[in-house]
């Protein structure tokens, strides 16, 4: 399982769950086309001939450096006139993706706090004992051993008969993550057993 977010304190989480070298070589992979774009004719004859003409170009605006400013503005609008037309990142990426035979499914989870995410989050974890993971986004702390204790216990034995550990305050979270990633799990069950 890899977990990606902007930012620490972010509010959107992205969550790759698969056999970690899978998901790792997946996501270092570097992208290439894995066909050529179906451009027109002209159109790719046209982008040919102006990367061709680059160097003349060049070898001009050093000639007239007055003209800077105009060559190097135009090369700007061609090169972003190609990566949106031409060579969009979308067709590269889709391209990838079929080349390699990747079928990706999405799921949308909303949790009412950081700590039921969190708790999913480590229940859908293939290697639920370790926790360090969680040191960057919640600090190590009395109160979080003990509520790693119970969430590990309740994944393991489905269940808490600690009245007290009911009482925390933390204890919904754990409910809440847990409940969503039998949900997820359920969901991501049905995927393995759907053919592609």
């Amino acid at each position: 399982m890899v977990v990606l977010c902007d930012s620490l304190s972010g509010s959107n989480w992205v969550v790759f769950i698969g056999g970690y070298r899978a998901v790792d070589s997946l996501l270092n992979k570097p992208l290439y086309k894995s066909k050529p774009v179906p451009v027109p004719g002209v159109l790719r004859r046209l982008s040919q001939l102006l990367v061709a003409t680059q160097w003349g170009l060049t070898v001009a605006a050093c000639a007239f450096q007055d003209w800077n400013a105009l060559v190097i503005s135009v090369w700007i609008a061609v090169c972003a006139c190609t990566s949106t037309y031409i060579y969009t990142e979308r067709s590269s990426v889709q391209g990838w993706l079929k080349s390699n035979q990747v079928v990706l499914e999405k799921a949308e989870v909303t949790f009412g706090t950081r700590q039921a995410m969190l708790s999913a989050l480590v229940a859908l974890n293939p290697d639920r004992k370790n926790t360090k993971w969680i040191d960057h986004i919640l600090e190590p702390s009395e109160d979080r051993k003990r509520w790693e204790e119970v969430l590990l216990e309740k994944l393991e034995t489905g269940t808490c008969h600690d009245s007290d550990t009911q009482q925390q305050y933390w204890w919904q979270f754990i409910e809440e993550g847990v409940d969503v990633a039998k949900d997820l799990d359920g969901w991501l069950q049905g995927l393995g057993k759907k053919e592609v």
